[in-house]
């Protein structure tokens, strides 16, 4: 391949310079566009690389194997981290202090025996940081329902058969989630 007079010749690996560029710039940012950007490509010329270069093809697709793989892995250790906290603070019957998984500096101390409360403490714990929202849908035979957070879980404890709220119950059985005579 020709660039004005000059001979561009691939390396060993089967990709040319500028691709080899693209490539460890892209491993590097881990966005295809910051990649781009730094390197002053146009859009069109790695999209025609993708397309019809398979030295390019393959060590592209080894970029964004090893990206992913360590995002999974990421997310992985944050999920087994954030259920630790949650059973600890729902099973808590006596005074005891938890860490937060991901900002160690954070330590909520816990001396309430009401399951009712304790959950109120797990939803805002996990408000704050940021893996919850207030409301979320949940889809079942008779529509959409909108809960906040405590609703699902003041639900949960009852379907474990501990005890909720008055007012948590009230909630749920407008909401035609519990039955009244139980």
């Amino acid at each position: 391949m020709t660039k004005g007079k000059e001979l561009i010749v691939r390396g060993p690996d089967g990709l040319m310079p500028a691709q080899r560029e693209y490539i460890q710039k892209y491993a590097e940012l881990g966005s295809e566009k910051e990649a781009r950007k730094e390197l002053n490509l146009q859009n069109r010329r790695v999209t025609r690389w993708l397309r019809e270069d398979e030295a390019f093809q393959r060590a592209y697709e080894e970029v964004v194997t090893g990206t992913h793989e360590l995002v999974r892995l990421r997310l992985k250790a944050i999920e087994e981290e954030v259920p630790e906290a949650i059973r600890a603070l729902m099973a808590a019957t006596k005074p005891m202090k938890i860490t937060c998984p991901f900002d160690k500096t954070h330590t909520f101390t816990i001396t309430v025996d009401h399951p009712g409360v304790r959950a109120k403490m797990v939803e805002m714990l996990m408000k704050s940081q940021g893996h919850l929202k207030d409301v979320r849908r949940i889809e079942g035979e008779v529509g959409v329902i909108e809960m906040t957070m405590g609703q699902r879980i003041a639900l949960a404890l009852w379907k474990d058969g501990k005890d909720i709220s008055a007012q948590s119950r009230i909630e749920l059985i407008g909401m035609g989630l519990i039955d009244e005579t139980i």
